[in-house]
C-alpha cells in the first residue's frame, strides 16, 4: 500500500515540476501576441470605440506563477477626437491563482514614458469619461446579461500602477487654459473599488 502512494505521490510531483518548468521555459516561446494584434484592435474598436496601434506584443511567465504582458509602443485614438495616449511601454502582470476562483485580477500595472491628453468640458466632465459612458457602457444591460456574457468576474482590488516619466496635457474648455502636468515618477496604490485609493507622485505644472 505505501509502495503505490509513494509511486502516486512522485507521479503527482513529476507532473507538478514539468508542468511548472513548461509554463516557465515553454509557454512564452509557442504563444507569439504579435499574431493576434489585428484581433485585439477590431475587439477595442469594436467594444470600445477606440483606434489602438501596437508595434510589439510580448508574454512572459514568472517563477510566482504570474503571466506578463508586454506592450511596445502602444497608441491609443479616438474615433474622431483626436489622440488620448501613448506609451513607449507597458508590462501587465496577471496571476494565475484567482483563475481557479473564476476570478480575473490584475496585479500590477507598470508603464515607461506616457503621454496623455485629457480635455475637462464645461460641466467639470473629463472628456474621456464622458465618451467611456456614450459608448462603453451600456446602461440597459443588466447583471444577469454580464454573467452571461463574461464567463469571469472581476477582482475589485484593481492593480498598482506604477508610471516613470509621465506628461499629460489638460485642457479646460471652462476655463478655456491649457496646461501640462509632468514628472518623473507616478504610484497608484491600495486600490479597492468603491472604497480607497492611494495615489503617490512627483511632478510640476507648467501653463
Amino acid at each position: 500500500m505505501m509502495k503505490y502512494l509513494k509511486i502516486s505521490f512522485i507521479s503527482i510531483i513529476s507532473i507538478l515540476i514539468i508542468f511548472y518548468f513548461s509554463f516557465l521555459f515553454i509557454l512564452p516561446n509557442i504563444i507569439n501576441l504579435n499574431n493576434y494584434k489585428k484581433l485585439i484592435k477590431e475587439e477595442v474598436n469594436k467594444s470600445a470605440k477606440l483606434n489602438i496601434e501596437v508595434e510589439n506584443l510580448k508574454l512572459k511567465t514568472t517563477v510566482g506563477l504570474k503571466i506578463a504582458v508586454v506592450i511596445d509602443n502602444l497608441k491609443v485614438d479616438y474615433l474622431k477626437e483626436g489622440n488620448f495616449s501613448e506609451v513607449k511601454k507597458i508590462e501587465i502582470l496577471v496571476p494565475l491563482y484567482p483563475f481557479l476562483f473564476k476570478t480575473f485580477q490584475i496585479d500590477k500595472i507598470t508603464v515607461n514614458s506616457a503621454k496623455v491628453n485629457l480635455k475637462v468640458l464645461k460641466d467639470g466632465k473629463l472628456f474621456i469619461q464622458q465618451y467611456i459612458e456614450n459608448n462603453i457602457v451600456n446602461p440597459n444591460q443588466n447583471e444577469k446579461d454580464k454573467s452571461d456574457t463574461i464567463p469571469l468576474k472581476f477582482s475589485k482590488k484593481l492593480p498598482d500602477i506604477i508610471v516613470y516619466d509621465y506628461k499629460v496635457n489638460i485642457k479646460d474648455e471652462a476655463l478655456k487654459e491649457s496646461f501640462e502636468v509632468v514628472g518623473p515618477e507616478l504610484y497608484v496604490n491600495d486600490f479597492v473599488l468603491d472604497k480607497k485609493i492611494k495615489i503617490i507622485t512627483y511632478g510640476n505644472v507648467r501653463y
